[in-house]
């Protein structure tokens, strides 16, 4: 069944912006790299820093090797300084998806 993976931080205040860039551009490398994973959302809401990942992938194994992946390390070691506590991370299943053509 495929799988959804949500990873969700909080950034540090007045760092908002720049954990937020760093996000999208992982984002956008780690889904295109990944054949596994067939889309990212990112979303965000500045007033708490909360920014929040949204992963499709084609399986639950996919999305939790996912995890492992070296450039997910490297992300968090990027952001670690920026963020409040560990970001969390839940799967679920990916139960049904509509995208308007």
């Amino acid at each position: 069944m495929p799988a959804a993976v949500e990873f969700t931080m909080k950034a540090k205040p007045g760092h908002y912006s720049e954990v937020m860039e760093k996000y999208v551009a992982f984002a956008d490398v780690f889904v295109e790299t990944d054949p596994d994973e067939q889309l990212a959302l990112i979303t965000g809401d500045p007033a708490s820093g909360t920014i929040r990942g949204i992963g499709l992938y084609d399986s639950h194994a996919a999305g939790g090797a996912a995890n492992s992946r070296a450039s997910m390390a490297a992300f968090m070691d990027e952001v670690a300084d920026l963020i409040d506590g560990a970001p969390t991370r839940i799967e679920m299943d990916l139960v049904h998806a509509y995208i308007k053509a």
